[in-house]
């Protein structure tokens, strides 16, 4: 039997009987802390409608403003389409007399364009932009059923918004796309058109990459620039691509990078890569300048789906593949002849060979007019089988007289055999000499590999 001490006894009625606060003393407690948070709640509120009415105040003002812009674009539009030269006047502000008279020659040019063509001028504001006292809007017309974008620029006068001179710092915020091959660096308004640019040149790398080994090919910085430049070119360290934006004048709304834009591109994108394939440069007036010309221009062809008028390489790539123009590129050198195309493998003999020759020989005529006209005398002999007596005297017959001659077609061109048995060809050509629209019939012979002319 244990015995229990008086401590222990009180420790165990403690445990029965633990203290329970009284309800209204934790009230009383709780009460400053609720007090506190619901304060807080109410300023953070306040503070939140107090925010919410300015920011809903100023897209009132913001929106305010906006709409008196676009009711003074929609105005000017409505002069426009009247031929209220007056109205239209009165909206153009700058401290250049030069912008009044350039307004007034664009005012005529729309007068004259609604009398030739089919044109809708509805005032249809699709963008526009604040900016403080500055407003930049694009209006969409609709000629002959194609919809166009014009770039207008605004200022916020005392008077209310006025038409001024471009302001091309206010082109929205510098992006960039990064691809395999390229990048391109454009500013905000021109996000169509780098969609676009970066389209195309996607299907074009495509394209060329699947003929060429693009392996250790650098990337292309395009770069599209609102300076008053050709539609595209290299920047003067040729190693940024510039392409001025189409929106500086009436754009394509549906396709700002239009085809002349696509072919300006693509000949300097064509050239890019030929550079790269090409072992060396290609001298004039060696035929491995026409060759390197005519395989850029076939390239340019494939990349913007235009007619490239290179019938020599299109029927080499018909009948002997893509795979044809690497190898030919490879063995080119600054001075080649036309020669140098027997040297592919499939391609032992030129008069075996089943190729157009049409380009080549109005090549070739062109290139003996030229070195007539300068006095190469020498170059100009290169051309030439002048084995023949006659062939000879009719020849320096066309020197001394040095005729020029231009529009050059080739009408037909069969190949044939010499009566020593030499192959040739035998063109009939039309073309304008001094003036004077004439047909001749012109021989070329194969001599050592290579074409000379023999009539």
């Amino acid at each position: 039997m244990s015995v229990k001490l008086d401590w222990d006894i009180d420790n165990e009625q403690g445990k029965h009987n633990s203290y329970k606060e009284d309800k209204n003393s934790r009230k009383a407690r709780y009460k400053p802390l609720l007090t506190l948070l619901f304060s807080i709640v109410i300023f953070l509120s306040i503070v939140a409608g107090v925010v919410y009415a300015l920011y809903w105040r100023w897209e009132q003002v913001n929106e305010y403003v906006e709409a008196l812009l676009v009711d003074t674009v929609q105005a000017e539009v409505a002069a426009l389409r009247i031929g209220d030269f007056d109205s239209f006047i009165n909206v153009q502000r700058s401290a250049s007399d030069d912008w009044y008279r350039q307004q007034q020659v664009i005012f005529q040019d729309y007068q004259t364009l609604k009398v030739n063509n089919d044109v809708s001028l509805v005032g249809e504001v699709v963008s526009v932009e604040v900016d403080g006292q500055r407003g930049r809007v694009q209006v969409q017309e609709i000629i002959d059923g194609t919809p166009y974008i014009q770039t207008w620029f605004y200022w916020r006068y005392d008077t209310g918004w006025a038409h001024v001179p471009p302001d091309y710092t206010f082109w929205g915020e510098e992006r960039v796309t990064q691809q395999e091959y390229f990048s391109i660096t454009y500013q905000a308004v021109d996000e169509p058109t780098a969609n676009g640019v970066q389209a195309s040149l996607t299907r074009w790398f495509d394209d060329a990459c699947g003929i060429f080994d693009c392996l250790n090919l650098d990337p292309v910085q395009v770069e599209i620039v609102t300076d008053d430049i050709a539609n595209a070119t290299w920047r003067d360290d040729a190693e940024v691509l510039l392409i001025s934006t189409p929106f500086r004048e009436r754009a394509r709304a549906d396709r700002p990078f239009n085809r002349q834009y696509q072919v300006d591109t693509a000949t300097l994108v064509a050239n890019y890569i030929i550079d790269y394939a090409t072992q060396s440069d290609a001298a004039y007036p060696a035929d491995a300048h026409f060759l390197r010309s005519s395989v850029v221009a076939w390239l340019v062809g494939r990349f913007a789906e235009v007619n490239p008028q290179t019938p020599l390489i299109e029927s080499l790539v018909a009948n002997y593949g893509t795979e044809s123009i690497p190898d030919l590129l490879q063995n080119l050198q600054p001075n080649s002849s036309i020669g140098v195309l027997s040297d592919l493998s499939s391609i032992p003999f030129l008069s075996e060979a089943t190729l157009d020759w049409r380009d080549f020989v109005v090549w070739r005529i062109s290139l003996e007019s030229d070195l007539i006209q300068r006095g190469d005398e020498a170059t100009w002999l290169n051309l030439y089988d002048l084995t023949n007596s006659t062939v000879s005297n009719a020849a320096y017959a066309r020197y001394t007289a040095s005729a020029s001659v231009d529009n050059i077609q080739v009408l037909d061109i069969q190949m044939s055999t010499a009566d020593d048995g030499t192959p040739q060809l035998v063109t009939q050509v039309q073309m304008i000499r001094n003036d004077t629209l004439v047909q001749e019939t012109i021989v070329f012979k194969l001599v050592n590999n290579n074409w000379l002319r023999a009539s």
